[in-house]
């Protein structure tokens, strides 16, 4: 996983995005490719910087969007860039889906992904309707 420093990062050129997080503050870049997370603290950096190295060694067996780049300053994770996936968030869900079939699977999938995780010892704390996203 690359680093790039904060400083490199023009942020006059990203949309602070209106999304509920306990966690970070999250910009989209003006070609809605990447999103910038920069965590909001120190604790949750190094529990984050923790959680990346785990991941990397699972992505290749589920369905999640990890982190492409660590942002770092001084040396320290502050946040990361990860890949933008266009589409409904789990809000929109019953806009998706017409029928409490295919909302059952989606669920069933998204299920069994956080087991996945889960099975590695890690622990996903900011799950909300606004992080699960429903591809395109």
């Amino acid at each position: 996983m690359n680093k790039i420093d904060i400083n490199e990062i023009d942020f006059s050129k990203l949309n602070k995005l209106d999304v509920e997080s306990s966690e970070n503050t999250v910009y989209l870049d003006d070609k809605d490719e990447k999103i910038y997370k920069i965590f909001l603290s120190k604790d949750l950096a190094k529990k984050k910087e923790e959680n990346l190295e785990a991941l990397n060694d699972i992505k290749r067996n589920i369905n999640i969007v990890i982190p492409e780049n660590k942002i770092m300053c001084n040396g320290v994770l502050i946040g990361t860039i990860e890949r933008y996936i266009k589409g409904d968030d789990l809000r929109d869900i019953n806009h998706r889906f017409s029928n409490i079939y295919d909302k059952i699977l989606f669920c069933l999938d998204m299920s069994k992904t956080l087991e996945e995780i889960h099975k590695e010892n890690i622990v996903v704390s900011d799950i909300n309707p606004g992080n699960v996203r429903i591809g395109e």
